[in-house]
């Protein structure tokens, strides 16, 4: 009886641990397990409440024969106070189940449950493994208590529909004084991890754990699962992992916009051009390696063109490979495994009715969270960068990848040296940081230079090859070196301060040439511009003699970097070039030519013209009709009658140089429009050129108003300090004044500003009647009533 006592004692203490409700009731609790000994109170009460209710099981005397099976086996091991569920496990060292446990798993597989036996046997040594895993790690449960646990709710899960809540399995495995913390965890895992315990109950719990526990009696998706992902053959898995990995975005995301040219699982190393251009390819699972030891496949991409005997000798360095790495891949195909499976499991309980809510919602998420963790696993196993190192080795790096874009992270990683920003033009010169030209070099083709960043392991590797063209095209702009092309008969073609056309650009000849071995033999007209070149238009005015000097080769000039200052060569230039240029400058009407009494503007320059007497000069201010004026101009006048040519000499006598015939042209022409001006019956045709100015015979027309002064509006009308500035202005000058209007209007604040718009629209044989109507149209939406007449 002292022993009885002492082992009730021992239970019930060690139960308070485990369960409130025994601490509460602690003598209620010590006298029941008193009265039961040496059994425990509740394995007698599951056996005879529940077990006898089954056909196979023989009331009293199945129960006692299956105990005597259990204690028989147990003896040598089991220390424990009550004889509990404890002693139907097979002993610490023994495999499969124990001979009681197999009796009753042999009785309980006779039920059926909707016409269905369930294999008992399998399904205990299957739980028991999972709840012998579960407590691996725990020293809380040495005891074997979650194995324990699995036969406590077998015990309770019979006749079949029956269950336990998490006290009733406490209370059996529990009189060890097992660590209550290590315990509930120890049954969280194994719920987690079971194959057999209902779904309908697991889902819900309370304190991490399952309210109500039952084996076999609904179909359980995580052994379905198990089931069907055993099934799936390696070579499905490849196929759909190669699809995952064609549909992660993530792998190559940004990558075109950033100028690289992406290459999606190539099959070989000839769907990767060996072109120079910036190359990003994704290969595919044959490509695994890890960090510092790269796969043969992957080399080939970066050894070879087409084959073994055609290298990638010139531009390895512009080609940079994403590869799984072995154990992320391995994960990922896990992940393929686990996908396949649940759509197995979905395939198979279609064919069920016995599916209740729980069950197919908690499939339906299974399936889900499955499809996302397979796009993750395989963006995730990308964290292999392959590509030539420095020294032109093939080397692997581990990226630390997360939920960025992969091509985010390999251009963040400075081990890859991945050159994202725009180079300047003075790093590809002489003396730049890529040390690109040798001793004595004066010239180099502008494809190798471009080039050398995909061809030089040594060099960064350049993301946009286009934008190291483009920095020689803008350096080229700028003054910096001169661009060159060489045609097929040898003559060349030379391009300062101005931007190559694409064919020039295309050519393969194409060089970039230092400005102290150039020889320009063609230069923009508009580099001649008054104040475009520094230090040419000092004076306002360049001698033919002044602009020889300045392109001999010699001359320096300093230009503002703002803040700072630097020294550039002027390159040397062929007289011929020199003399082309001032001739089309001219005729554009961008430079005044004065050579003794010729003056051209927007003229043909005539042979001999560009000498060493020869004059540049801006533009004159342009003239307005009110400059012919009688009263502006009386020298001109014989009272109100004058000839054209006496208006330009008068005009350039006032000037000190005789004014360009296009000057005075265009104010004669506004005249005549303005009613100033009226041919006599005497006169020579007009238009007409210089030569003919001395038949253009004009008369004053009395009482016309001045335009440009009160307009059409009487001159009283305006105050005598009134200000008027007359101009006439080009399609293009009138959108310059339209982007400045608002910095006039600001100028003029308390003044009254006025605008006065005349439209002239002229044309050798007249004006169409259509262009008059359309320009019509237009300009009384502005104002009505405006309209050319």
């Amino acid at each position: 009886m002292a022993k009885a006592r002492s082992a009730s004692r021992r239970s019930t203490t060690s139960l308070e641990a485990v369960d409130a409700q025994t601490k509460q009731h602690r003598s209620t609790e010590e006298q029941r397990y008193l009265a039961a000994y040496p059994f425990h109170p509740d394995l007698l009460e599951a056996l005879y409440g529940k077990w006898t209710q089954l056909e196979g099981f023989q009331q009293t005397r199945g129960i006692l024969k299956t105990l005597a099976s259990a204690l028989r086996d147990a003896v040598a091991w089991d220390k424990q106070p009550l004889i509990g569920a404890q002693v139907f496990l097979a002993g610490p060292t023994a495999e499969g189940l124990s001979t009681a446990a197999n009796e009753l798993a042999n009785i309980a597989q006779v039920e059926q449950y909707d016409g269905r036996k369930q294999n008992w046997p399998a399904i205990l040594s299957a739980e028991l493994g999972h709840a012998a895993e579960a407590q691996e790690g725990l020293p809380g449960v040495a005891g074997r208590e979650i194995e324990q646990a699995v036969m406590a709710t077998f015990l309770h899960s019979q006749p079949i529909g029956q269950q336990a809540k998490t006290r009733d399995l406490k209370l059996l495995v529990g009189i060890a004084a097992p660590d209550p913390i290590n315990l509930d965890q120890g049954l969280a895992a194994w719920a987690d991890n079971s194959w057999y315990l209902d779904d309908l109950f697991t889902g819900e719990r309370e304190g991490g754990l399952p309210k109500v526990w039952r084996l076999g009696s609904k179909p359980n998706l995580k052994q379905m699962h198990a089931a069907a992902r055993a099934g799936v053959s390696d070579s499905l898995v490849d196929v759909v992992l190669e699809k995952a990995i064609q549909d992660a975005g993530r792998l190559t995301e940004g990558a075109r916009a950033a100028g690289a040219k992406v290459h999606k699982l190539p099959a070989k190393p000839a769907d990767i051009d060996d072109d120079g251009l910036f190359h990003y390819a994704v290969l595919g699972p044959a490509a695994a390696g890890d960090a510092g030891k790269p796969s043969a496949y992957a080399r080939r991409f970066l050894d070879e063109t087409t084959g073994p005997d055609k290298p990638r000798a010139l531009n390895r360095n512009a080609v940079v490979l994403a590869v799984p790495a072995r154990d992320a891949l391995a994960a990922a195909r896990d992940k393929v495994r686990d996908l396949f499976g649940w759509e197995e499991v979905q395939r198979l309980l279609k064919e069920r009715d016995d599916l209740d809510t729980v069950t197919t919602t908690r499939l339906g998420a299974n399936l889900k969270n499955a499809r996302a963790e397979v796009v993750s696993a395989v963006v995730l196993a990308y964290c292999i960068a392959v590509t030539v190192n420095e020294s032109n080795t093939v080397a692997a790096y581990r990226i630390n990848v997360d939920n960025e874009p992969l091509f985010t992270k390999l251009i963040a990683d400075k081990r890859l040296r991945i050159e994202t920003s725009a180079v300047n033009a003075e790093a590809l010169l002489p003396g730049g940081p890529y040390d690109l030209w040798a001793d004595g070099d004066t010239a180099r083709f502008v494809k190798d230079l471009v080039g050398a960043f995909a061809a030089t392991a040594s060099l960064p590797k350049m993301l946009n090859r286009e934008a190291i063209l483009e920095t020689l095209l803008q350096g080229c702009e700028a003054g910096r070196f001169v661009l060159r092309s060489t045609r097929a008969d040898q003559s060349q073609r030379t391009f300062w301060l101005t931007r190559p056309d694409a064919t020039a650009t295309a050519e393969p000849t194409l060089e970039v040439v230092l400005p102290d071995a150039a020889l320009l033999t063609e230069i923009d007209p508009a580099t001649l511009a008054p104040k475009v070149l520094p230090g040419l238009w000092d004076n306002n005015a360049v001698s033919w003699p002044g602009l020889t000097d300045y392109f001999s080769g010699k001359h320096l000039v300093s230009e503002d970097k703002g803040g700072w200052s630097e020294t550039l060569l002027v390159p040397a230039a062929a007289a011929d070039a020199l003399k082309a240029a001032v001739g089309a400058a001219v005729k554009k009407g961008t430079v005044w030519l004065i050579n003794g009494t010729a003056s051209l503007l927007e003229d043909e320059v005539p042979a001999g013209c560009i000498n060493e007497h020869a004059r540049l000069l801006p533009p004159p201010v342009p003239l307005t009709a009110t400059d012919l004026l009688p009263e502006r101009l009386p020298a001109a006048w014989k009272g109100t009658e004058t000839a054209a040519d006496h208006l330009r000499t008068a005009l350039s006598a006032d000037l000190g140089k005789a004014l360009p015939w296009i000057t005075v042209r265009r104010a004669l022409d506004q005249g005549f429009k303005l009613g100033l001006f009226e041919r006599t019956l005497d006169s020579g045709p007009w238009p007409c050129d210089l030569g003919g100015a001395p038949a253009v015979r004009l008369r004053f027309v009395q009482g016309t108003k001045e335009p440009g002064g009160a307009g059409d509006q009487d001159a009283a009308d305006l105050n005598d300090s009134a200000k008027i500035a007359t101009a006439t202005l080009d399609a293009h000058d009138l959108v310059d004044l339209a982007e400045v209007i608002d910095t006039v209007l600001a100028a003029a604040i308390g003044h009254d500003l006025q605008w006065r718009v005349t439209v002239t629209l002229e044309r050798d044989g007249g004006v169409s009647a259509e262009a008059i109507e359309g320009i019509n149209a237009v300009l009384a939406k502005v104002k009505k009533g405006w309209m050319l007449q």
